[in-house]
């Protein structure tokens, strides 16, 4: 359990904060969507800028609306968890193949669950919204979910 609580809203800029649970070290980091500036050739910009005040060996939780990023945030090696969502799992699936449409430039390779791209954890939730504006607003074998995920100490 967190020694306190607190709200963070990621507006306009990256954020850092860090979480003292159970006497383990957390940050959590993260940036609004679409705010991560467009790097440089050849550099990691964004999840680079939202995570450089992480002291090396913090256990990091880095929070975006896509999963987009997640090969840049595996690249930094100071990313242990991202989450995201945006998927909504697909919001219409058909049993067996899944999401019709994800709407992220990985198809459906993230389209829901637990992954593991280099030595950072990505978990997309499908969350409990559905997509606004032209698309259908209903869900077709696309549970919507409230995903707990528990951290515990290294043994």
């Amino acid at each position: 359990m967190a020694e306190s609580s607190a709200v963070l809203l990621f507006v306009c800029a990256v954020a850092t904060v860090y979480v003292l649970a159970a006497g383990t070290s957390v940050w959590v980091a993260g940036a609004p969507f679409a705010s991560l500036p467009e790097p440089p050739a050849g550099s990691r910009g964004g999840i680079e800028t939202a995570v450089r005040d992480v002291p090396g060996g913090g256990f990091t939780v880095f929070l975006y609306h896509t999963p987009d990023e997640i090969p840049e945030a595996a690249e930094t090696g100071r990313v242990d968890l991202y989450c995201a969502g945006h998927t909504h799992g697909g919001q219409v699936a058909l049993p067996v193949y899944g999401a019709l449409v994800t709407l992220s430039k990985f198809g459906k390779r993230f389209e829901s669950g637990l992954h593991r791209v280099g030595p950072t954890w990505l978990y997309v939730t499908r969350g409990v919204g559905m997509e606004g504006g032209p698309a259908p607003r209903v869900r077709f074998f696309a549970r919507p979910e409230i995903t707990v995920i528990e951290l515990a100490p290294p043994r």
